[in-house]
């Protein structure tokens, strides 16, 4: 199993596909509006230093992700944040999670990172996994949606 950060290019975004798809399908709250990410604008804030791509692959196969936007916080000039945007990891292999995170986390902080916020669905929670690891319970996030 190996660990690691990767740049948005054309053949992760074909890797990532397959896994997305599991993912929506798994967590969505609004199934009705479709899966269509905008690939083009991960790129470019992967080009502009602003997003972090960690992956896991088992003999080169992905099977899971972290997704952050980092980037000086808006309320606090001095710090910079990750914001998580998606984490998946294939069912087979959820029990490596907390050592994912940690390996997301330790690399995010050598770069410089003040604070991680990670998020999860009533659907996907691991909230008790990141209590676990030090993370600690401080927002909830609540959705309407307006349109259908």
């Amino acid at each position: 199993m190996k660990f690691q950060r990767e740049s948005v290019c054309s053949g992760l975004i074909d890797e990532l596909r397959p896994l997305l798809r599991l993912h929506f399908d798994e967590s969505e709250h609004f199934k009705d509006i479709p899966l269509d990410p905008d690939f083009e604008q991960y790129q470019k804030l992967d080009e502009a230093g602003m997003l972090r791509v960690f992956t896991v692959r088992v003999d080169k196969e992905l099977i899971g992700y972290s997704i952050l936007f980092v980037m000086t916080s808006i309320h606090h000039k001095q710090s910079i944040h990750a914001n998580h945007d998606v984490l998946f990891i294939h069912k087979e292999h959820r029990g490596i999670g907390s050592m994912f995170i940690k390996y997301c986390d330790e690399q995010l902080e050598a770069e410089g990172v003040d604070v991680v916020y990670q998020s999860t669905k009533l659907s996907y929670d691991f909230g008790k996994m990141l209590n676990r690891i030090g993370y600690e319970h401080v927002d909830n996030v609540y959705y309407r949606k307006l349109k259908g």
